[in-house]
């Protein structure tokens, strides 16, 4: 009985570990590409970040980034999504009301605020950059 019980516990923790090694996969697809971006957020380029709630896309990552400012901080998701990420059409864009970022090509949703899933089929959050403030200037890197 001891026997049996020992089995089933490990076919079960089996097959947990492949479902977590299948999302691991899904986030290897994405191209790991070095950022290192310094923007002046007194540029009219940029206008959109002095509201909380103001974004903007800007060019860098694998496939652009959007910057979203919340209350006291900036966010940096990458727009390359990692549901299905070869296909071309895999990439975000805010919608209309700026609380979500859609994948037209899936149709998976993922907040604004942290660039966790809404709806899928994605399942896993968008990758997200380091950034820090200094002085007027934004520092988005991985």
């Amino acid at each position: 009985m001891i026997f049996k019980v020992s089995v089933i516990l490990y076919y079960i923790a089996l097959l947990i570990g492949c479902k977590k090694d299948k999302k691991e996969e899904v986030y290897n697809q994405l191209p790991e590409v070095p950022v290192n971006i310094y923007i002046n957020l007194s540029e009219p380029a940029y206008f959109g970040l002095t509201v909380i709630g103001g974004y903007t896309y800007i060019d860098g990552g694998s496939r652009g980034i959007i910057v979203y400012r919340t209350s006291d901080e900036y966010k940096a998701y990458e727009r390359h999504t990692p549901y299905e990420s070869e296909k071309p059409c895999a990439q975000v864009s805010v919608d209309s009301t700026a609380t979500f970022m859609v994948d037209e090509c899936s149709g998976s949703r993922f907040y604004l605020i942290d660039g966790s899933v809404e709806r899928g089929p994605a399942t896993i959050p968008l990758k997200q950059y380091f950034t820090s403030e200094n002085q007027g200037s934004l520092r988005i890197y991985n």
